[in-house]
């Protein structure tokens, strides 16, 4: 008989670790987590036999455990750090997607210009195949057509890197509307890796007030008010825009936007750059808006000095 999955209650969630600078030691764990991948990729199944936490609990174990391999010896796994000692933004290098890195440069100038994390402007492209992606927490892929079929080892590293904490974030960015090829090819290869119906977020979801405080997801283009996505438990593992994030954050060679935002301008603009900003503290920070006393702050500066008698339960959904 399976044993109870409260078997093993961690003190804190990984999740909670404060925004801010200290969101890098998150990443860090990663390098762990790509070591033990390439020794022995099926020993979360063989463990999860006899404690079973599900996917998303064991890879906070994992990762923890990584937390504190790297405090104590940060250069005890030779070869296996990331590149230099801050974030990167990586994009997937698969067959009929673009090169977003221009876009991505950008998203990181502003995660630097409003926020303390530490994360390097230089976008790093990586093919799904190679387990460098475990060095990532976030991961983006976009596409204006349809995309390659992925191989069996991407949808293998992409799944597992994504149960253990990792995002990936999907972007259509057809330049008129969102392209009918991208969307049906990016679903079938979702469902690969997770085969699962895709959910909309509700307007309370974290993810809407991880940094900042917003209503809509838009982009570029404004053609949905909503975001799509994966949940393994109760974490969001990929996200879906279909306004061409990549879009509204692109800058010409010249430093001026390289695109209009439609219908909205700029202040549909700066909604997309709020949106960028928060996908980045979610993929580092998990839950850690989603606690009461957040929560209570947000409301006062939304509804003025009034704050309701109740206030509703945090960490419903992350």
């Amino acid at each position: 008989m399976r044993p109870s999955n409260a078997l093993i209650q961690l003190p804190i969630p990984l999740g909670a670790l404060p925004c801010g600078r200290d969101c890098v030691k998150r990443k860090s764990a990663f390098s762990l987590v790509g070591m033990l991948v390439r020794k022995r990729a099926d020993w979360l199944d063989s463990i999860s036999l006899w404690l079973p936490l599900g996917p998303i609990g064991w890879g906070r174990v994992v990762m923890l455990l990584g937390l504190m391999a790297v405090t104590v010896h940060p250069r005890s796994v030779q070869g296996l750090e990331p590149p230099g000692n801050m974030i990167h933004l990586a994009w997937l290098k698969v067959p009929g997607s673009g090169d977003p890195s221009s876009a991505l440069a950008a998203w990181a100038q502003e995660i630097r210009l409003r926020t303390s994390v530490d994360i390097a402007t230089q976008a790093i492209g990586i093919r799904p195949e190679d387990p460098a992606i475990f060095h990532y927490p976030l991961l983006y892929w976009s596409g204006d057509k349809a995309v390659a079929k992925l191989s069996d080892q991407a949808v293998a590293n992409l799944r597992l890197h994504l149960s253990t904490g990792g995002l990936l974030v999907v972007d259509n960015v057809g330049r008129t509307e969102a392209n009918s090829a991208f969307d049906t090819s990016i679903r079938a290869e979702l469902q690969r890796i997770f085969p699962q119906p895709m959910q909309r977020l509700n307007s309370g979801h974290v993810l809407f007030r991880s940094f900042y405080r917003l209503d809509q997801p838009v982009g570029r283009r404004a053609d949905t008010r909503e975001l799509e996505g994966i949940r393994v438990s109760n974490h969001y593992v990929v996200l879906y825009t279909r306004n061409d994030l990549a879009g509204a954050l692109q800058r010409s060679q010249f430093g001026g936007f390289a695109l209009s935002a439609v219908p909205g301008g700029e202040s549909q603009r700066e909604q997309a750059f709020r949106l960028a900003v928060n996908l980045v503290m979610y993929a580092l920070c998990l839950d850690y808006k989603d606690d009461h006393t957040h929560v209570m702050h947000l409301l006062r500066n939304r509804r003025g000095s009034h704050v309701p008698a109740a206030v509703p339960a945090a960490g419903a959904e992350e």
